[in-house]
């Protein structure tokens, strides 16, 4: 995303750009960092947002068990 700005020691003001690409708009840049941040962190986090933007997974979604450690496994009867 790009924010234009002009400053002196006295004032701040933003400036325009004539012309921005879509490639440097606000919905761009959000979408690109929650498609990162999905893309890198484990799927049993960030359920509600991937929900939001994906909808629902065919099947619903994993079991969240606040009993598990993070390293142990998921019980894979648990998915049928």
């Amino acid at each position: 995303m790009l924010l234009a700005a002009d400053w002196d020691d006295q004032h701040q003001q933003l400036a325009s750009v004539d012309g921005p690409t879509d490639a440097l708009s606000a919905p761009k840049f959000f979408g690109d960092l929650i498609n990162a941040l999905t893309r890198t962190t484990p799927f049993d986090l960030h359920q509600d947002v991937r929900t939001l933007r994906d909808g629902e997974p065919p099947g619903g979604l994993p079991p969240v068990n606040a009993d598990l450690a993070p390293d142990e496994a998921l019980d894979a009867d648990a998915f049928e």
